[in-house]
């Protein structure tokens, strides 16, 4: 069995204890509630707004890069097949360090 208790219970045992005091009134709780509810609306309906501008935006880029691809493969013939390559970048070796060596690997297994 688990004895342990909540928070939402502790919370709620605090505002008891503070309403039957006479600290805080129960309207002042009540108004409390509201005010955290319509925050939590108003937040939803915030975060809902973007979320769909953001989903438009992406949406838009897509159609972009879409509309871009129909028009680079547009331009080829039916059939035609190119091969585009990027420019090989050269290796840089710092004359400092001294001559670059390329060692291959040699199996020297013996043969009886």
């Amino acid at each position: 069995m688990n004895n342990r208790i909540s928070t939402g219970q502790i919370i709620l045992i605090v505002l008891l204890v503070l309403v039957l005091t006479g600290t805080i009134s129960l309207g002042a709780i009540l108004e409390g509630f509201l005010y955290v509810i319509l925050g939590i609306v108003v937040l939803a309906i915030i975060g809902g707004w973007l979320f769909r501008r953001r989903l438009r935006k992406m949406a838009q880029q897509g159609q972009q890069r879409r509309e871009q691809y129909s028009q680079h493969s547009s331009s080829k013939r039916e059939g035609e097949v190119t091969v585009e390559r990027r420019a090989v970048k050269e290796r840089e070796v710092n004359p400092s360090v001294g001559e670059y060596v390329d060692f291959e690997e040699v199996d020297e297994t013996k043969e009886d």
